[in-house]
């Protein structure tokens, strides 16, 4: 729950008081205590993120996905902004929606745009590291 989680507090707000809650919270991750996970801990994760989604559990699943980011190769990050764009569409969350496909997009390979999800779509599985 790293990056993004950064992103959503420290830029809504320069406050002192904000910037520690983002250091407690990373401090704070019992997920990533032991050290890194393993391909199959990713890939795992990944599938138990997409049955949350599937099953309507959008904010779970976002939180896994956030947590898997730092974790994976470049290819499943663009899948997992991706699927943050999708899940926080379905939420009305637009702003976050906008950030994570605009992230995608602008980190995608050139022919990337003509595979982008279309209304109704899925969330994508992603790989490990």
């Amino acid at each position: 729950m790293r990056k993004g989680l950064v992103f959503c507090l420290a830029s809504a707000s320069n406050s002192p008081w904000r910037v520690l809650l983002v250091l407690l919270l990373l401090s704070s991750d019992p997920a990533h205590a032991g050290g890194p996970r393993t391909p199959e801990e990713i890939n795992k994760l990944g599938d138990q993120a997409l049955e949350m989604a599937q099953a309507g559990q959008l904010e779970e699943a976002i939180k896994v996905w956030v947590d898997l980011l730092d974790e994976v190769n470049d290819r499943a990050r663009l899948d997992i902004h991706v699927n943050m764009g999708v899940a926080y569409k379905a939420l009305q969350r637009l702003p976050e929606a906008w950030h994570h496909l605009a992230l995608y997009l602008a980190s995608s390979p050139s022919g990337a745009c003509r595979s982008r999800p279309g209304p109704g779509s899925s969330p994508r599985r992603t790989s490990p590291a």
